[in-house]
């Protein structure tokens, strides 16, 4: 992914990407090898913001939620800012059952409002075992006590049912909203970039 780097000092220029389009999907799948295809495509992104929440609801434990910006080249003078949002949901808690059906988290394309322009976007959503979530959060607190940036996060995903077609067709057109289509048959199939994708591997890394 985003295998280009911008040349000696000259200003990259960044790519307002409204949605997941064509420059993207491109450049996403540009350097795609047989190894992607077998084992995920892999991503990489520092976190250097975090938000907490408690939802007496659900939980007394806060929630934490953290951000970050995703670099994708399309070019060597030009890329794209994609906004990551990262959080973790409990194998337990029965509003959010779906995160069940994987072993690490799930990661998806998707859309957001950024200012009041929309933007593409990714989000991954991790499975809390262990006390995961509570391990993430005090090492996040650490770097940042420390006078660090933040925290890397490392994904893969299997995306090969992706490569090999276009965004349209990858996507299909972002300003329907398939996802809450529904007919006397069920609800409408999404496209293959708009569903869950189960994460391959995980990792964290502190920034300092």
């Amino acid at each position: 992914m985003g295998l280009f780097k911008s040349q000696g000092t000259k200003t990259a220029k960044v790519y307002w990407a409204r949605n997941w389009d064509e420059r993207l999907y491109k450049a996403l799948f540009a350097h795609t090898t047989e190894m992607n295809l077998k084992l995920g495509h892999h991503f990489g992104c520092l976190l250097n913001k975090r938000s907490s929440k408690i939802d007496l609801h659900v939980s007394p434990v806060p929630i934490h939620t953290y951000q970050g910006t995703f670099r994708l080249w399309l070019n060597e003078t030009e890329h794209c800012e994609i906004p990551l949002q990262v959080s973790f949901e409990d194998s337990h808690n029965h509003y959010d059952v779906f995160i069940n059906g994987y072993t690490l988290g799930c990661f998806s394309f998707y859309g957001q409002i950024l200012g009041d322009r929309p933007h593409a976007a990714m989000t991954i959503i991790i499975r809390n075992e262990a006390g995961l979530s509570d391990h993430v959060a005090k090492l996040f607190a650490e770097i940042k006590a420390a006078g660090g940036n933040g925290l890397s996060i490392g994904w893969s995903a299997i995306l090969k049912d992706m490569v090999g077609l276009s965004a349209e067709q990858v996507w299909g057109n972002w300003k329907e909203h398939i996802e809450f289509n529904h007919d006397e048959k069920g609800t409408t199939a999404l496209p293959v970039g708009r569903q869950l994708f189960s994460l391959e591997s995980l990792s964290f890394e502190a920034e300092l």
